[in-house]
């Protein structure tokens, strides 16, 4: 007896509902972790134009954000027991925004990613600044969860249309 039929069996859960959650677990994680925030500033003259555009894998735009004039940048660290996380933070004149929705592993790509915003505010001759955070391949996890979920909710289909037939 499988796990799942013996999940079934125990909790008296409709496959379908099981798939569901499964599947909406999957495509909320995906949505969560797809995300590529991208922070772009162009300068011309003595103006400044940033804004932070938010897309799913860089494919699909969500949201934007314009910022006020940008002044710097720093990485701000979250720890407890578990150890240390990090995130970008930029300053402007009137705020502060993190770069991103969440605090995550890697202080020397943070602190790279602080480099090249901090070289762009102290050099008024660089027209253009562009960097990234987020995506990558932690968007494969999601799929483990779409995956169980669609089996779920269409073997009861396939086990229906082709009948397993026992032979003597």
């Amino acid at each position: 007896m499988s796990f799942f039929e013996t999940l079934f069996e125990r909790y008296e859960l409709p496959p379908f509902i099981l798939a569901f959650v499964f599947v909406a677990a999957g495509l909320g994680t995906a949505y969560l972790l797809g995300q590529v925030h991208t922070l772009t500033c162009e300068r011309t003259a003595e103006r400044q134009n940033c804004r932070i555009d938010v897309s799913w894998m860089g494919i699909l735009p969500l949201r934007h954000q314009t910022l006020p004039r940008l002044e710097g940048a720093w990485v701000d660290e979250s720890c407890d027991e578990d150890g240390c996380t990090y995130r970008v933070v930029l300053q402007t004149v009137s705020a502060d925004f993190p770069l991103g929705v969440g605090y995550s592993s890697g202080k020397a790509s943070k602190e790279e990613i602080v480099q090249k915003i901090q070289a762009f505010v102290k050099n008024p001759a660089q027209p253009v600044l562009e960097v990234k955070t987020g995506g990558g391949l932690w968007i494969l996890f999601p799929l483990v969860f779409l995956l169980t979920g669609f089996w779920l909710g269409i073997s009861p289909f396939l086990s229906t249309l082709f009948p397993v037939q026992n032979k003597p």
